[in-house]
């Protein structure tokens, strides 16, 4: 049976180019990546991302009669400010139930804004620290988290017993501590 993987951010960058994305989510913003200023709906968006991948995963699932993976990459260069009622806990239900089921990763990558404490925030939405990424707010640093995602996207691909191996061991380290 086909396994299929979908590796999409928030802001519609692909992670592993070779594999297509089932879905697409919609951008923030638009397609420019971490401009200061401007409002963060993290909380509103991330949960409006998982339920496209939930939703692609049991459209193909059930399309192709084959079990339908999914990594999510959260990825955010600052603090949620603009997501109203949705809350880390209500993205944090649904990011649990995601990873209990076993088919689905969800990753936190964020961008160091010298200010923001990625990890906690991550954390309050359910991510595990094993599946969160900080990165440097320089080219270098940022090449080499986005090729170390595009290399866990790959290496889980190889089937479910792959998937589950990267669900446990995570991404990496970070380029922040």
């Amino acid at each position: 049976m086909p396994t299929f993987l979908r590796v999409t951010t928030l802001n519609q960058r692909q992670i592993g180019r070779k594999y297509g994305a089932m879905s697409e989510t919609r951008p923030v913003m638009d397609n420019d990546w971490f401009r200061d200023g401007y409002r963060t709906p993290l909380f509103r968006e991330a949960r409006h991302a998982l339920r496209v991948s939930e939703a692609s995963a049991r459209k193909y699932a059930k399309l192709y009669r084959a079990d339908a993976l999914t990594i999510t990459v959260i990825m955010s260069d600052g603090a949620d400010n603009d997501s109203g009622r949705i809350t880390a806990p209500r993205v944090s239900h649904r990011v649990s139930k995601m990873l209990e089921s076993g088919q689905h990763i969800v990753v936190g990558c964020g961008v160091s804004d010298g200010q923001t404490d990625f990890r906690a925030m991550f954390r309050s939405m359910g991510i595990p620290d094993r599946l969160i990424m900080v990165l440097e707010r320089d080219a270098e640093a940022m090449y080499d988290g986005m090729s170390r995602l595009g290399q866990f996207s790959a290496a889980s691909t190889a089937g479910m017993e792959a998937f589950s191996l990267s669900m446990t061991m995570g991404v990496g380290p970070s380029s922040v501590p």
